[in-house]
């Protein structure tokens, strides 16, 4: 694995887990400074989409540049805090799991948790407290898509998702990291990994 650099460590409190970087975030009480964005680089092309129920691997990672993709090419003015959001709207799941929609919903606490260290995350790469309505729309629309390329048989609620027409790359670990890390340098600056 390639070294994605490292963030200044702190000690490990009850309720953390120790990151990629040697850091500890608690996950009950989460703060600006234990995010790290090596750590969710590290992370996120690990992470499988859909439960890894896929004909391939599919990464939240490379999910997440499929949503920017799209805002930045629906969009006519795409702003950087509608960029950031569609990189790092799901960014909780570097260091929580993706629960599948209808156990999460079983598991209300789950959800706070999620929402209190997605605002955490916002907060630290200076994202609108709100994820954005074009996000919103492309996180969930883009559903259809990767169910007509990631299932042998697409699943009946395809049909309730418009098609957004965009594609669903096909990439490795490696390859997803590098485009993701490419899409957060673009959107934070060349240092992002340090912040």
């Amino acid at each position: 694995m390639t070294d994605l650099g490292y963030c200044d460590g702190s000690s490990q409190p009850n309720g953390s887990i120790t990151t990629y970087t040697g850091k500890s975030i608690n996950l009950f009480s989460p703060h600006p400074d234990e995010v790290c964005m090596a750590d969710i680089v590290a992370a996120l092309p690990h992470r499988n989409r859909y439960n890894g129920q896929t004909i391939w691997p599919y990464s939240v990672c490379t999910h997440s540049c499929t949503i920017f993709d799209y805002v930045y090419q629906v969009d006519p003015a795409p702003t950087l805090n509608k960029l950031a959001w569609a990189l790092m709207h799901d960014a909780t799941e570097a260091y929580l799991p993706d629960i599948p929609r209808p156990y999460k919903h079983a598991i209300p606490i789950f959800g706070e948790h999620e929402d209190r260290l997605m605002a955490v995350i916002a907060e630290k790469y200076h994202m609108t407290p709100e994820c954005p309505d074009i996000v919103k729309y492309a996180d969930k629309h883009i559903g259809r898509r990767e169910a007509y390329e990631l299932f042998p048989t697409p699943p009946a609620w395809v049909e309730d998702y418009d098609d957004i027409g965009t594609d669903v790359p096909r990439w490795d670990v490696d390859e997803s990291r590098r485009q993701f890390h490419k899409r957060l340098q673009a959107v934070f600056g060349p240092d992002v990994l340090t912040k």
